[in-house]
């Protein structure tokens, strides 16, 4: 519990509560401070991001501190209001930390117009829109949730927390294995929920699958263009016959000296991946065709 929260240096994304301590685990911690790294040094036991090179934590609840009642909140910025009456799918990754005794069906996201900047532990005065109703059990990988709702237009800003007095919350025990024999006891009587892959889009946006384009055939110093139209919030990988990442843009040129294959690997803004490759055949154009005599 705090006020310097990690996830306040994040561009569009924050604390909706100025009690709040939502952490930010990332790889890059490991170039600075070396026992910050992943996967061994997640809040409260080990995770790796699903995808990327980060993802952030929060405390849901927390029965180690009773009789205060908090919830760390994370709150998330969107690049344009939402639209009245259109329907959205809101998709997220969770993990819960290894070290909970305790896991709940009341994670909720709450949408707001405005920014929510509030000077309380539990935010238990908003009613979020949003209840998973699911309970949150995968520790060792990811676990997706996906909802749809409709807009009542001009949400801007979301929130994901508990909104509930802890007497009112679907929680249960698990029970967690201690961390090894080192750290005896080191289960918590609290749930830490890990937050990863966030995406929100209309129910009808459509969704393109990687398109590396079609074989090729080409003559020797001849080159050819892969790949397909750059589309916005999509992410791109192209790696060689070996392997080898050769570029990250929609589409490339390639002028091999033999036949070879490329393959691209794509992200799209749900943080689906999807791959697709391409064969590109090279022939020496300029030796005659040889036709034997059968006469």
């Amino acid at each position: 519990m705090g006020t310097n929260s990690s996830i306040n240096y994040l561009s569009y994304w924050s604390d909706a509560s100025s009690l709040a301590d939502a952490s930010v685990s990332h790889r890059c911690f490991s170039c600075i401070i070396p026992s910050y790294s992943l996967p061994d040094n997640a809040p409260f036991g080990e995770q790796n991001p699903r995808t990327g090179d980060g993802f952030a934590s929060q405390y849901a609840f927390d029965f180690e501190n009773l009789p205060l009642e908090y919830s760390d909140y994370i709150q998330g910025e969107l690049l344009s209001s939402l639209i009245n009456g259109t329907t959205y799918v809101i998709s997220f990754w969770v993990s819960l930390a290894d070290l909970n005794n305790y896991t709940y069906s009341d994670y909720s996201i709450y949408f707001s117009n405005t920014q929510l900047n509030e000077n309380s532990w539990l935010l238990d005065n908003y009613t979020p829109q949003i209840v998973t109703n699911t309970f949150i059990t995968e520790t060792e990988g990811w676990q997706n949730i996906k909802i749809q709702f409709i807009a009542q237009g001009g949400e801007r800003f979301f929130t994901f927390g508990t909104f509930l007095p802890y007497n009112q919350l679907d929680t249960f025990r698990i029970g967690c294995a201690d961390y090894d024999s080192i750290h005896p006891n080191s289960c918590y009587d609290a749930c830490v929920v890990h937050l990863d892959d966030v995406a929100i889009y209309p129910a009808d946006a459509p969704v393109y699958a990687a398109d590396a384009g079609g074989d090729r055939l080409l003559c020797t110093g001849e080159s050819a263009t892969l790949g397909n139209v750059s589309r916005s919030q999509y992410l791109y990988w192209w790696y060689d016959e070996q392997g080898n990442l050769i570029d990250t843009t929609a589409q490339i040129t390639v002028s091999p000296d033999s036949t070879t294959f490329y393959v691209l690997q794509q992200k799209d803004f749900k943080f689906d991946e999807t791959s697709d490759t391409v064969f590109v055949y090279v022939s020496d154009c300029e030796s005659p065709l040889y036709i034997p005599n059968i006469f």
